[in-house]
């Protein structure tokens, strides 16, 4: 057995095996509490599709629901409801949001397999470093701007999750890795239209791995060479030629959860640095927008290319107005703050001033920054004819520690004082719990 789906099981097999290193296991649990909390913050959200809530069909946890759902079902809404806000982490390599969908379809397993802390949190690393793998390959391997990256791997990630969450053995876990690279999905015309169905593609992808995984478990064999074959996976979704050895590469000894990024804000991962630069000019200047004449921001090419990013309007979803440089930025320098109701205002005029005073352009020092850093030159210009600029080299990620205080204000306000205690203990606690469940038993609020 030579094909990919076959040696990346095994690759697995063997690297968990060994022990995990404590650093990672540190950082697959603050990964935990930022999924957690976006989860909760969705609902904060005036966009938010109430219609997310599954039926009661089962007993898993949907978070800020107090129906319980099937574990195909909760892992569909879990993982709409981790992306809604966009404010779950990224794996900016692969240009993937894998929490989103891996520890949500990973919860849902938990709770319906009852499996421990450790095979949760463990299947929760592996998720993340083979959706983060076949993502990298993708996006390097000329990966076509149409569809969704995220939707592409994520299936492949929740099988590789249930690989090692449930000791799958290594038929199997071949089987169930192949099945999932045929359901990928999700295109990127959503940025462009207002339409709200990118967080159906984690979903989607949530839910399409633990289908996998089930026809996997009863016997189905997919085509084998269903990643490198002529017609394959990297055939249809990274044409460059090279992917295929850019994937097999990438199953090395390193650590891809490591690579995860935390952002500061709620909004697409292009958007981060110039928004983080807009603040800081509007306290450090007070600026006052009405004086506002022209706005340019200097970025690299593929914050200028990615569908939606490079978007004056008109906008009608808040989704949309998350993927825009020059949505993010005018509200930054209008507002002070990038808040939900803020991504909700396009019809305010001082805002859509702004918006259409602002222009991208991409400045060549840096073309070769991308996927390493994400600079900006944020230039505000005013009527008086006076200009301020900032050149900001790098996203201003947050610190596992900020992660783990963002969740804590967040269930603070929820929950209580008491209950945040004992729910960010139980998360930290995961890997010697007996029970997922007691963890997923505290939400019930």
């Amino acid at each position: 057995m030579n094909s990919l789906t076959a040696r990346s099981a095994l690759y697995l097999q063997h690297k968990f095996e060994k022990n995990i290193p404590p650093v990672v296991s540190s950082k697959a649990l603050t990964c935990i509490a930022d999924y957690i909390a976006s989860c909760l913050d969705a609902r904060s959200s005036p966009s938010f599709a109430a219609s997310t809530e599954q039926p009661v069909l089962g007993r898993c946890l949907q978070f800020g629901e107090p129906a319980r759902a099937g574990a195909e079902d909760a892992a569909f809404s879990n993982a709409m409801r981790a992306h809604w806000i966009i404010r779950d982490d990224i794996h900016v390599p692969s240009a993937t949001h894998i929490g989103s969908i891996v520890i949500s379809a990973m919860l849902a397993l938990a709770e319906s397999e009852c499996l421990t802390g450790r095979n949760f949190v463990h299947g929760v690393i592996a998720g993340y470093e083979m959706m983060a793998r076949l993502g990298t390959a993708v996006w390097q391997g000329s990966a076509h701007r149409h569809f969704r990256p995220s939707g592409l791997s994520g299936p492949f990630g929740v099988a590789a999750a249930a690989i090692i969450a449930l000791s799958l053995d290594e038929r199997a876990g071949a089987n169930a890795l192949g099945i999932a690279a045929n359901m990928a999905s999700g295109l990127n015309q959503w940025p462009w239209s207002g339409g709200e169905e990118a967080a159906v593609h984690m979903g989607m992808a949530a839910r399409s791995g633990l289908t996998a995984v089930a026809l996997a478990r009863l016997g189905l064999s997919p085509s084998p060479d269903i990643i490198e074959g002529e017609d394959g996976f990297l055939a249809a979704y990274a044409p460059n030629g090279w992917a295929g050895q850019c994937y097999a590469d990438l199953l090395n000894d390193d650590w891809e959860i490591l690579r995860i990024q935390h952002k500061p804000v709620a909004g697409c991962n292009l958007v981060q640095t110039p928004v983080a630069a807009a603040l800081e000019l509007r306290t450090l200047h007070q600026i006052d927008p009405s004086k506002i004449r022209e706005i340019v921001i200097e970025t690299f090419p593929q914050a200028q290319s990615y569908p939606g990013c490079d978007s004056l309007g008109p906008f009608t979803s808040v989704q949309q107005a998350k993927m825009s440089l020059q949505y993010a930025v005018a509200l930054a320098l209008l507002k002070g703050t990038n808040d939900e109701a803020g991504y909700c205002d396009f019809h305010n005029p001082q805002l859509l001033r702004l918006i259409s005073a602002t222009r991208l352009s991409v400045a060549r020092e840096f073309d070769a920054a991308f996927p390493h850093t994400q600079p900006v030159r944020l230039t505000v210009k005013f009527a008086e004819g006076s200009a301020i600029s900032r050149d900001m080299p790098d996203v201003p990620w947050l610190l596992e520690e900020d992660v783990w205080n963002r969740l804590r204000t967040i269930l603070d306000a929820r929950s209580g004082r008491r209950r945040a205690d004992e729910i960010v203990r139980a998360i930290q606690g995961l890997e010697s719990a007996d029970r997922v469940a007691e963890l997923t038993s505290l939400f019930d609020f």
